[in-house]
């Protein structure tokens, strides 16, 4: 029964905050360490700003530096994501083909299976979230 109310509470999160929203990145350096900030939001006043800060990252241009931080931003969205289960994700910062979409996708949804089986949660690849 406890695992049939996990899958109701999903239906009703995903129906109170339908998108989830990756707004964007900043990259913040000194001469001793990288901070990088993420910026996701649920809709009205639900603001997620996860921070990493590192060692200076000297060695490597700014084009692949912002690609590189976009792309660890797709995998720190999913770990936000799970607070609302929201059935659209939309990614500002960059484009991502149809192909790209459904890598995405792939990785998140089987990188969320015990997450799903733990929690009694029933959906599939295509239903779980649109991008």
């Amino acid at each position: 029964m406890h695992l049939q109310e996990n899958n109701k509470t999903f239906n009703t999160l995903r129906k109170m905050h339908p998108v989830f929203i990756f707004e964007g990145f900043s990259i913040f350096h000194d001469h001793s360490f990288t901070k990088i900030v993420f910026s996701f939001c649920q809709g009205e006043g639900i603001k997620f700003h996860p921070t990493l800060s590192f060692p200076a990252i000297n060695n490597i241009n700014e084009e692949d530096l912002q690609n590189l931080v976009f792309h660890i931003g797709l995998i720190e969205l999913i770990s936000y994501w799970k607070a609302s289960c929201s059935p659209t994700v939309i990614i500002k910062p960059a484009y991502l083909n149809p192909r790209q979409v459904l890598w995405w996708k792939e990785l998140w949804f089987h990188g969320l299976g015990e997450f799903f089986y733990a929690n009694g949660i029933q959906t599939d690849l295509d239903n779980f979230l649109n991008v």
